[in-house]
């Protein structure tokens, strides 16, 4: 008995140590850190020298990139600290090895990509995509030992998943890391400004093109508080489709029979629908200052709107089929052995 606790010890003592060791100054963040200090206390930078003499355009384009760089810093920071937390939590209920590796190895990855995503580089950003899809992969894994038998669920605990609902929240979190990093124009701007590319859209080929797409809209004011109560209403949905797919998965991995796998699509296909509207409420955000209210800004907001109603489309087509499978299940037209 002596022993057993002395082991259990050493091994709260080995946690301690780890990610003490992650969180010193010895380890090697650079840019990274220092914008999360900047975007925590600087609220909103002034505006510089060279946009008074450039005009409104550059200031929305400007707008544009601190938006990016916010959405980039806020989703690296919910998974470092969703990794830290559910480490601890996975491997204080059932410490293995290969548990605490993947977590210690996620967390110090993510912080190496995290500088040099900051600094715009393309590789760390493929390297960061794959990260994500193992950890989807992992688990898809992990998910389908929990349901598969008593045997696949000591498995998986074998392989840091004693539970459901870590390995779901953690693969929510990825998710939408990898979201904003390949599908929100914002941050492709901001990584391709740090690369020194070219990222102002009202100066392109056409001349003609350009005023109008940063021509003012000139926006009445109850259009503009319609325009932020619709922003602030989208955000509220997201996250209501976001909260209903996990309950759905978690209600569907409890049950831990066909029809809860059932469930557990449909769950994920709705949280889908939430992380795909986040665009749309991103594009519209921007049209409820008056210094952004420009018909570039309008036209990229109807464009995610477009891209989102098809992403609708296919979604709801895909939860229909499964509706009608799990009604046929229920009238016991389809027979599960």
């Amino acid at each position: 008995m002596r022993s057993e606790y002395s082991l259990i010890g050493s091994r709260r003592v080995l946690l301690f140590a780890l990610f003490s060791l992650l969180t010193s100054h010895s380890f090697p963040p650079l840019h990274f850190p220092s914008a999360f200090i900047r975007i925590l206390f600087v609220t909103r930078r002034k505006p510089h020298i060279c946009g008074e003499l450039m005009g409104e355009p550059f200031m929305v384009n400007r707008e544009r990139l601190e938006i990016g760089e916010k959405s980039f810093v806020s989703s690296i920071l919910a998974v470092l600290a969703t990794e830290a937390a559910l480490t601890i939590v996975t491997n204080g209920t059932h410490f293995t090895w290969i548990g605490l590796l993947l977590g210690v190895f996620g967390f110090c990855l993510v912080l190496f990509l995290a500088n040099r995503l900051y600094a715009g580089s393309r590789q760390a950003q493929m390297i960061a995509l794959a990260w994500v899809g193992f950890q989807v992969v992992y688990a898809a894994l992990a998910l389908g030992l929990m349901m598969s038998s008593a045997h696949g669920a000591e498995t998986a605990a074998q392989i840091g998943a004693p539970m459901a609902w870590p390995v779901v929240l953690k693969a929510v979190v990825y998710l939408v890391l990898g979201w904003v990093l390949l599908r929100m124009p914002s941050v492709r701007d901001f990584f391709a400004e740090k690369r020194g590319e070219q990222v102002t859209h009202e100066v392109a080929a056409p001349v003609v093109a350009a005023p109008d797409a940063g021509q003012p809209l000139a926006l009445t004011a109850d259009q503009t508080a319609a325009a932020s109560g619709l922003a602030k209403n989208l955000y509220l949905v997201v996250g209501a489709l976001i909260a209903l797919g996990a309950l759905q998965i978690l209600a569907g991995l409890r049950l831990g029979n066909i029809g809860g796998l059932l469930i557990a699509v449909q769950g994920l296909l709705t949280l889908v629908l939430g992380i795909g509207l986040g665009g749309p409420s991103n594009e519209v955000a921007p049209l409820t200052s008056a210094d952004e209210q420009t018909r570039g800004q309008l036209t990229s907001a109807l464009g995610s709107f477009l891209k989102f109603f098809k992403l609708q489309v296919l979604v709801t087509l895909a939860l229909a089929v499964i509706v009608v499978v799990r009604f046929l299940i229920a009238l016991g037209v389809i027979t599960l052995s």
